[in-house]
């Protein structure tokens, strides 16, 4: 069984709040007054619900219930999600909780109330967020030795790099053995426009991912499909995986750290799929935070 922490130092800045404060939030709203108040554990409040479900909302969303009550984000928006599916899957992160509510474990939780919160007053800010990446961008800032790191970096990253060329028509510079590596016009526009054109939630998603890989290239290529999480977790840490085989692994560190990465980069994941299923869903939730 994996173990989970909340590990908020490879998280971005609009994930932060939610991570450390989002099941206090969710137990004074569910159930006010009772007080219930997560601790430095890590751990949340008590489980205070038995039913878990989803119920359609008057403007063609679901929102998560607990015992019949509209949960309700840190900013007191109601739980919700677009579609069904991804409402579906937000409740089961919630019924899966047993005993006290790990926010750890429920990813998607707080990236939909990311999407719900922070992203609509705050695009521009996350778009370049994202975009900061690029320059050092883990695919694009190698080691030039030694040579086994080299082959093990040019296996993981051809799959993110290949894509990019193939289906998005951006061919990244590689920098070896230097801190920056400054990308084409052509690039930063491309990746540009990709990124605005996001609906919320997958902009929550690619904030998160981006976050998590130190890369936006390795996000793009999971926003579009051609990388699973588990690839995209092998690409970010690459460098560290190879320093690990050379002086060994810390126990209740390493692991740690790539268990909760790759919970973050499945979640954005998941998202992705999500909008993929139904995206005028999503780009119609967007379109209405603006009216």
């Amino acid at each position: 069984m994996l173990r989970f922490r909340p590990l908020l130092r490879t998280i971005s800045p609009a994930h932060q709040l939610y991570a450390r404060s989002a099941t206090r939030a969710y137990a004074s709203e569910v159930s006010p007054g009772s007080g219930r108040q997560a601790d430095l554990s890590g751990l949340g409040p008590k489980r205070f619900y038995d039913e878990v479900n989803i119920a359609p909302q008057p403007n063609g969303s679901f929102a998560v219930t607990v015992d019949g009550k509209v949960v309700r984000t840190p900013l007191r928006s109601a739980l919700t999600a677009p579609t069904s599916a991804l409402a579906t899957a937000v409740a089961a992160e919630w019924d899966a909780q047993v005993g006290r509510l790990r926010p750890a474990s429920m990813p998607l939780t707080t990236l939909v109330s990311t999407a719900l919160d922070v992203i609509p007053n705050t695009r521009d800010r996350i778009f370049a967020a994202a975009l900061n990446f690029l320059d050092t961008d883990t695919v694009c800032i190698r080691p030039d030795y030694p040579s086994e790191l080299v082959e093990a970096q040019n296996k993981v990253f051809a799959p993110v790099l290949a894509h990019l060329e193939k289906e998005r028509h951006a061919k990244l510079n590689i920098a070896r053995g230097s801190l920056s590596a400054p990308q084409t016009d052509q690039v930063r526009d491309t990746f540009s426009r990709i990124v605005r054109e996001l609906d919320n939630y997958s902009l929550a998603a690619m904030d998160l991912a981006a976050a998590s890989s130190k890369s936006i290239a390795v996000a793009i290529a999971l926003r579009d499909g051609a990388v699973s999480a588990q690839q995209a977790l092998e690409a970010a840490r690459s460098e560290e995986r190879w320093q690990m085989g050379v002086w060994g692994e810390v126990e209740g560190g390493h692991d740690l750290d790539e268990a909760d990465a790759l919970v973050r980069l499945s979640a954005a994941n998941a998202v992705f799929r999500f909008v993929d299923m139904e995206p005028e869903a999503f780009l119609k939730a967007t379109s209405d935070t603006k009216k």
